[in-house]
């Protein structure tokens, strides 16, 4: 929108970076994270620093803590044995 080609490749190269970490989130965070997203540009928009570094934080703690959860999950999965599935 700005017409800045220089910022438009800045963010397709973060875009490219952060994928990996973000698609597989995106399914179990996806509306919480939003929302978040939404709580922090209240604050920055009413110029509330406060608020607005605790969005962070919380949003921050929120997603780290969702990674390490899938983490523990995929890592479960990949040692559980498979089922058989004869019936």
């Amino acid at each position: 929108m700005s017409g800045n080609t220089v910022l438009t490749e800045l963010i397709g190269l973060v875009d490219r970076r952060v994928r990996w970490y973000y698609t597989p989130l995106a399914r179990t965070r996806g509306t919480v994270s939003w929302k978040e997203h939404a709580e922090l540009i209240d604050a920055i928009a009413h110029g509330d620093e406060q608020r607005a570094a605790d969005a962070m934080r919380h949003h921050t703690e929120a997603t780290r803590s969702a990674s390490h959860q899938q983490r523990a999950g995929d890592a479960e999965e990949t040692v559980r044995p498979a089922r058989s599935r004869r019936r």
